[in-house]
């Protein structure tokens, strides 16, 4: 019963069921007797126009209705030809023409009769008749392996308008036209499956279709599944299909008892490559490793090149069994459904030998200095997508190449695109290559300690983070100075430096950074400098030594707008840090009585800021939700309440905190989170919402506790001074005498805040 049904199915797929006409073919052969067929107008329209300047050859992917499109061509213009008839191009076609010829003599032939005394002379018989002959016929060679394997069993037409050759192949090579059949429009494939599955919803046919890329052969042997298995919902089939598609192939050839299906038809097609040529089998292995999206001529010749150290010649061998699917004149694609079925296929040594062969070919695309790759990355945007999919079966690449190509590819994903979703995942995989020892290099090991740290602040620790860094400057320790000094420079201004400023250490800070100066001598790259000059800024903030924190930020911002790189990296940042020290100076003003000048500091720092968060969403490709906009929407929020604009002020706070508790899995663990907080008391403030204000700057101190293990940092003496004074207001004067004498207890009497709290405080009444 389910072989009747499966057959009736693929039936119904095929052909669309058509009025008898009074004007039939007088010699007619196409072997489906199929009902229904669904779309493929253009197609047909497309084929019935090129057909009348020469054969044309119907190709594309197993199942994708290749014979289909052709039988249905051939019923939809039966009354234009007095002959039609199919050969099985896969098979023995002499056999076939020796039987066709037979039929043509005893339909249209002469009286004489024809005599075939050995295979294969029926051939120049067919080829003869049509040629000459006065009436009209369409030929349909199905399944040819290629255009050449048939080419001398087509008979010459001339350009006749109404003698016809259809090929359907696998392959497009030197086909006289071609047309190329792809998969059907997402119309065309909802009206396919609800044909079939008509109690499912259409969103769910929907998903359905989507995840099988609407191949109709797919949908085909979906809908069968479905209907064939009790219970079985759309929804179910989908997640069953994507989880665990060995156990599904399984599953689908007992349910549909071991009918033809399109995992085994791309099965035979992967066994005649391998047998034909291990070298191009292991090259298609190779190319689903990458991203197969989009696989760039250029990229297939270097693989081929480092495979047989010689040119792509083989290729054409792939396109042949339509593999490998031209998307434009460079351009190629791997479709899903066949790239799970070759990598389920291939063997654990062609999978090694196939992912240390792209790797290996990558490697030779970037400088010796992982630092330098940036440009390599920034000319080919194709490149990291392949490496992220490379990355993942980082498992199969020999130790110490993988631990080359992937520090690359973690540097540029970390440093450059900031592209955490895949650093920090990628990065605590990439450690278990490290842990197990296979990677013997101290300098790899380093840099790799040096990145991971940075990466695992993403639901980790400042105090995790350090411990990696540490690890790194160790490893550094055994290398030569030479090759190490970048490595290790970034590593103490831009790691250690900086986390260690996190905790409020000033002097230990300031030692990494004495130390990464000394070492940079020589060092000409603008990414070390900033990293530098970045750290200078924030331990002179921390300090309160603002002016001089402004002329280095001003400095630093000249220089990196002569590189367009290192602006990218760095600009929107260092403007951050600009309008931070000039909103600092404009609060100093204010004790000493200069409002004017602090006015003009605000407004000045308002347009720094602003223009630091349009940098920054440049930089994120326009996405709000990253960090880098974060941290600038914390100097511009202050910026804005600090001119009265607290509405906005409360919007850019509160935006800032959602991404960066998302950026750190919803752990508080950075200075800027706590900062994003003050700027939202601040908010709170302008608007006389002194409660949710105290509320908020608790949370920054809260902040500023759980990690600070030194506490003489600037922005903490401004948290206790806000506290004192919403407190004041609040009439709560156990929190202000606590946090005023918290600001005693850790900073000089001299210290602007503390005059201020103590006038505050001797006003309030707290003080005698």
């Amino acid at each position: 019963m389910l072989f009747r049904f499966f057959l009736k199915l693929f039936a119904a797929f095929c052909l669309l069921i058509f009025p008898v006409c009074a004007k039939e073919p007088l010699l007619w052969k196409v072997p489906f007797d199929q009902k229904d067929f669904f779309g493929r107008l253009s197609e047909i329209n497309r084929l019935h126009k090129d057909l009348e300047s020469s054969p044309v050859v119907v190709t594309g992917r197993s199942g994708v209705g290749k014979s289909a499109l052709a039988a249905r061509y051939a019923r939809h213009f039966h009354d234009r030809y007095k002959v039609i008839w199919t050969l099985k191009a896969n098979q023995s076609v002499e056999e076939q023409m020796d039987d066709f010829a037979l039929k043509l003599h005893e339909t249209v032939g002469k009286k004489t009769p024809l005599t075939i005394k050995k295979k294969g002379d029926g051939r120049p018989y067919v080829k003869d008749l049509l040629r000459t002959a006065a009436f009209s016929w369409l030929l349909i060679f199905d399944n040819a392996p290629t255009f050449a394997d048939i080419k001398d069993d087509i008979p010459e037409t001339h350009g006749a308008k109404d003698k016809h050759v259809i090929i359907t192949s696998l392959s497009e090579r030197d086909g006289p036209g071609i047309l190329r059949l792809s998969a059907l429009t997402d119309g065309e494939a909802l009206a396919f499956l609800r044909h079939y599955l008509q109690d499912a919803q259409d969103e769910d046919l929907k998903n359905l279709a989507k995840t099988l890329e609407n191949h109709p052969l797919a949908l085909l042997q979906a809908a069968a599944y479905i209907t064939a298995t009790p219970g079985m919902g759309v929804p179910a089939y989908i997640a069953f299909f994507t989880e665990n598609k060995k156990a599904y192939w399984a599953s689908e050839s007992k349910a549909l008892r071991d009918q033809p299906l399109l995992s085994t038809a791309i099965k035979v097609s992967i066994d005649k490559l391998k047998e034909a040529n291990p070298d191009d089998y292991t090259l298609l292995v190779a190319l689903c490793l990458l991203d197969t999206t989009h696989l760039d001529k250029t990229l297939i010749e270097k693989l081929y090149i480092n495979l047989t150290k010689g040119d792509m010649g083989g290729f054409g061998r792939i396109l042949d069994v339509a593999l490998i699917a031209p998307e434009g004149p460079a351009a190629y694609r791997v479709h899903d459904y066949v790239r799970e079925v070759i990598l389920a296929s291939a063997d654990p040594q062609t999978l090694k030998q196939a992912a240390s062969l792209t790797a290996t070919t990558f490697l030779a695309l970037f400088p010796e200095k992982i630092e330098d790759c940036v440009a390599v990355f920034d000319k080919d945007q194709d490149l990291m997508a392949h490496l992220k999919k490379l990355m993942g079966s980082i498992e199969l690449i020999d130790p110490q190449t993988a631990a080359k190509v992937g520090l690359r590819t973690l540097y540029y994903a970390e440093v450059v695109a900031r592209d955490y979703t895949f650093s920090v995942p990628f990065s605590r995989k990439f450690k278990t290559l490290f842990d197990s020892g296979a990677v013997t290099d101290p300098f790899l090991v380093g840099t790799f300690f040096s990145w991971y740290g940075d990466a695992i602040l993403t639901g980790g620790s400042v105090e995790e983070s350090l411990k990696a860094f540490r690890r790194a400057y160790e490893a550094f320790q055994k290398v030569d100075l030479e090759k190490s000094r970048y490595q290790k420079v970034f590593l103490l201004s831009d790691n250690l430096g900086f986390y260690t400023h996190w905790t409020g250490d000033i002097e230990t800070a300031q030692k990494y950074l004495d130390e990464a100066r000394t070492l940079s001598r020589g060092l000409s790259d603008l990414i070390l400098r900033a990293s530098l000059d970045e750290l200078e800024i924030v331990l002179e903030q921390d300090r309160g030594n603002f002016e001089k924190a402004l002329t280095l930020s001003e400095k630093l911002l000249g220089v990196l707008e002569t590189d367009a790189s290192a602006n990218k990296v760095a600009g929107a940042f260092v403007k951050s840090l600009k309008a931070c020290s000039l909103l600092k100076i404009a609060g100093h003003k204010d004790t000493t009585k200069h409002k004017k000048e602090a006015l003009g500091l605000r407004k000045q720092a308002l347009l720094v800021s602003q223009d630091a968060y349009k940098h920054a969403l440049e930089v994120s490709d326009h996405k709000e939700d990253t960090d880098l906009v974060a941290r600038t929407l914390v100097y511009l929020s202050q910026a804005q309440s600090s001119l009265g604009a607290f509405k906005d002020g409360e919007e850019s706070a509160k935006k800032s905190i959602k991404t960066l508790v998302r950026h750190y899995e919803g752990t508080h663990v950075t200075r800027r989170q706590g900062v994003a907080h003050m700027a939202l008391g601040d908010a709170y403030m302008g608007q006389k919402r002194y409660s949710e204000a105290l509320i908020e700057y608790k949370v920054a101190d809260d902040v500023f506790s759980r990690i600070s293990s030194h506490k003489a940092f600037d922005d903490l003496s401004e948290l206790y001074a806000k506290i004192v004074t919403v407190a004041i207001i609040l009439k709560d004067g156990m929190v202000a005498r606590e946090y005023a004498l918290r600001h005693r207890e850790t900073f000089p009497k001299s210290h602007d805040r503390f005059v201020a709290i103590f006038h505050a405080m001797t006003k309030a009444g707290y003080y005698h």
